[in-house]
């Protein structure tokens, strides 16, 4: 059984005042992608594992500074959303024989291997088609939110520009790293459509999909919220740079 990990570094990352692609931007001397890569790379499974980076701005630099890792590229010209990147990777590089997906976003450079493994071993546990990885935040900002029925299950992400006054007040979101059954995965993502406050097409929407079919989906809640950090601007990379020592 094979095991594909999609990161997706195909943005700019325009709030970050900056030509240098988001994913590239340094943590205590290394590019965030860095920081994710080295950890997937450390993973200890019982599985194989193929790599698969969705680039786009830049695209040239971002392989560049990534060739000394075994990756497959894939390019996403048009940056149309997080579900249209994964099309990419699903559609040019990944094979039918990794029938377990990834995906991590390429600026969530705190992302744990023991938190990943977890997750892996929840969504095997569970047989899952789906597993979302999650957090609480006292202030949640800008993250999608996890929408959960009476009963507790987690049946959809809603995003921050899409989500009612009573939905912004839920206080557990969604890290933006998934694990998925790869023919679910394949089957929902073509029922994506830009039908949102972006006008992109959402990964997270994949979620929503998954449980109006009676598909399962589990999650993780990781009680160190840094771990679900994003990188969108300068100062949030200089926050994260103060929560995280490299020799920790």
């Amino acid at each position: 059984m094979t095991t594909s990990f999609i990161v997706l570094a195909a943005g700019k990352g325009s709030r970050m005042n900056s030509d240098l692609p988001k994913v590239l931007h340094p943590l205590h001397g290394k590019p965030l992608l860095h920081h994710i890569l080295d950890t997937l790379q450390s993973l200890n499974t019982n599985t194989d594992h193929r790599y698969h980076l969705v680039v786009g701005y830049q695209a040239s630099a971002v392989q560049r500074a990534t060739q000394d890792y075994s990756i497959q590229y894939s390019i996403q010209h048009e940056q149309l959303g997080t579900g249209h990147a994964v099309q990419q990777a699903l559609t040019t590089t990944v094979t039918p024989d990794e029938h377990t997906v990834v995906i991590l976003p390429g600026d969530c450079p705190l992302i744990s291997s023991r938190t990943l493994l977890n997750l892996l071993n929840t969504h095997h546990t569970a047989s899952a088609d789906a597993t979302v990885l999650t957090t609480q935040l006292t202030d949640p900002g800008a993250y999608g939110r996890i929408i959960r029925n009476a009963s507790g299950d987690l049946i959809g992400i809603q995003e921050a520009k899409d989500c009612s006054p009573e939905q912004l007040a839920i206080t557990e979101i969604n890290a933006g790293i998934y694990v998925f059954n790869r023919a679910a995965l394949v089957d929902s993502i073509q029922t994506l459509t830009c039908a949102n406050a972006q006008g992109e097409y959402y990964l997270t929407d994949v979620i929503g999909n998954l449980h109006t079919h009676h598909r399962t989906i589990s999650s993780v809640c990781t009680d160190d919220p840094t771990e679900a950090m994003g990188v969108n601007t300068a100062d949030e990379l200089s926050e994260l740079a103060a929560k995280y020592s490299p020799n920790q």
